[in-house]
Formats: structure tokens, sequence, C-alpha cells
């Protein structure tokens, strides 16, 4: 994994969302980034991951969005993914990154991951659950483990679609963890994402 800079904030609580069901863990992420304003620290690059070029996201930074980057402060360190990573090329990624993150020193690394609810019922997933169900996160979640690393996986159980809601709640559990009161940046492309198409302001209102 190359990193266009290196990171100087050691000892900083880190979260890292895994590509899974809803993408829960990425907008969560998005809101971290936007509502601490953190600034961007570097863009990373793997092979594992497909090229990713997009217009800026965040309220306080204005250069382009890529497949990987890092975001971080003195005391909180967040990784936003973009990209899809090449699944033959997953286990090689997921220990490029457990190596990067070890460099880091992080005080607690904090996975933010989604289940299906559609799949697994109405039903409180415990860590071991989801390290249980979800292969994707076992796998990083053992790689870190095996660094020495303190890891926590902070789960949401999640319908496919629109997962804002979700999202939002997993932020303020977030926020319980950090033990911070901060109000909140709502991202704005959220609202005048394409997926959604030109709304009206009342319907946007009503919907988000």
């Amino acid at each position: 994994m190359k990193s266009t800079a290196n990171n100087t904030h050691q000892g900083t609580q880190v979260f890292i969302p895994c590509l899974t069901i809803g993408n829960v863990g990425q907008l969560c992420a998005d809101l971290l980034i936007n509502t601490f304003s953190l600034p961007e620290s570097s863009h990373l690059q793997d092979d594992a991951l497909l090229p990713y070029v997009a217009p800026p996201v965040y309220d306080h930074i204005q250069t382009p969005t890529t497949a990987m980057s890092l975001y971080s402060d003195e005391k909180l360190s967040v990784f936003q993914i973009r990209s899809t990573v090449v699944q033959s090329l997953f286990k090689n990624f997921c220990d490029d990154l457990a190596n990067y993150v070890q460099k880091m020193a992080p005080s607690h690394v904090f996975l933010l991951h989604s289940n299906s609810k559609g799949n697994l019922g109405e039903v409180f997933l415990s860590q071991e659950t989801v390290l249980e169900k979800s292969p994707i996160a076992s796998y990083f979640y053992k790689k870190l483990s095996e660094k020495g690393l303190k890891v926590s996986i902070i789960n949401s159980v999640c319908y496919d679609g629109d997962t804002r809601n979700d999202a939002l709640k997993m932020f303020k559990t977030v926020l319980e963890i950090l033990k911070e009161e901060v109000p909140l940046k709502e991202v704005k492309s959220w609202n005048t994402s394409t997926l959604w198409g030109d709304l009206k302001a009342e319907t946007q209102a009503a919907m988000f």
C-alpha cells in the first residue's frame, strides 16, 4: 500500500469502514470526517483498489476525492474507502492495510460494519456473531489482532437501499464511544446525489 504522505499522528483512535451491505460504514465515515473537519492526511493506493476520482465531498476540503484516503488529527483518524476491492486481491488488501494501521500505533481500532437485516432477522449482533457471519470482518479483525492491536466492531443491521438513517445511528454510537458532544455537519452531497435525481426541496425534507 502506497501513501502520498507519511501519517504524523500516532496513538489515535482509528475508524475503518468495512465494504459491506448498505455502505453504512462509509456513510458514517463521511459524517465523522465532515463533522470533525478532519484534515486529509494522505491518499492511499493499492493494487486491489479500482481507480476512482470524484468531486470534493466535504465542506472543508476542496480537492477531488479518490479511491481511498486517510483523514486525521491528533485524536482521531478515519479511513474512507470509496472504491470496490478486487475480490481475488481481498486478503492482500487486508494484509497491506493492517500493516499500515500498525505503523500508526493506534490506541484503539474500530471497524464500521453492517449486516443484512433481511438475512439475519431482528437480532442484536454481538461482536462474536459478526465475526461468525462475516468472512470479511473476521479476516481483517484477525490480522489486526495478530499485530497486538485493540480492535472492536461497531455494527449496524440494515436493509440494502437508502441507509443514511442507519449511518446516523452509527455516528451517534461513535460519538458516545468518543464521549463527544458535537453538532452534526451533514454531508451536502448526500441530498444532491444523482442516485436520487433532482428532488424538490419539500421532498428532500420528508426523505432526509
